[in-house]
């Protein structure tokens, strides 16, 4: 994907009308009320991050099953809640340090730091908890290196700036994060 691509991706406003699951479905197949279908379609045609979720959905298909056909190993993945700014991780091996408190004498954390496998390399995550749900930070010396984050409403792309990778303002659900779509690791998030 060249990068010009990558930037008007970057730059679509995220969709007004919710429509990312529909149009995951409707990428797999999954749509077989033509009304429907044509309601997508229409909606796709106004609609740029739609369209763009629509079109790269089988390069991300593609990458996780080649992942997965390469590697047998059960897939990195962390679980963590998060309420009212507070973070509480799951038993973890790849959580490397205790979550710190935010103020003393507050009750919960604010940061959990995990190191993760990924790609033949490895991953170092920050986990921040906020009013607003979850930012994800990656660290990475690679300022050429993109970030993609799947989840159950589209995906998203960044990039490193100042060796910093950010996800901000994640929600509860089930997402994968990749490094240049190669290697995935699981994140669950609850509330």
């Amino acid at each position: 994907m060249d990068k010009n691509r990558l930037q008007k991706i970057i730059a679509a406003p995220p969709c007004s009308h919710d429509m990312g699951e529909s149009v995951m479905a409707f990428a797999e197949g999954r749509i077989e009320n033509e009304a429907e279908r044509e309601r997508i379609m229409a909606h796709m045609a106004e609609c740029d991050s739609c369209r763009y979720l629509f079109e790269d959905y089988h390069i991300c298909e593609d990458a996780i099953a080649e992942a997965a056909a390469e590697d047998t190993r059960p897939m990195p993945s962390v679980a963590f809640a998060i309420a009212a700014g507070a973070l509480s991780p799951s038993p973890s091996p790849y959580l490397q340090a205790e979550a710190r408190a935010p103020v003393l004498g507050s009750p919960g954390a604010a940061v959990a730091d995990y190191r993760l496998p990924l790609a033949g390399g490895e991953l170092s995550l920050r986990v921040i908890a906020t009013e607003r749900g979850a930012t994800l930070e990656i660290s990475s010396a690679d300022d050429s290196a993109k970030y993609y984050l799947i989840g159950n409403r589209g995906y998203s792309v960044v990039f490193v700036y100042d060796g910093v990778a950010m996800f901000e303002r994640l929600g509860p659900g089930e997402y994968l994060l990749s490094e240049n779509l190669k290697g995935f690791v699981g994140i669950s998030i609850r509330d």
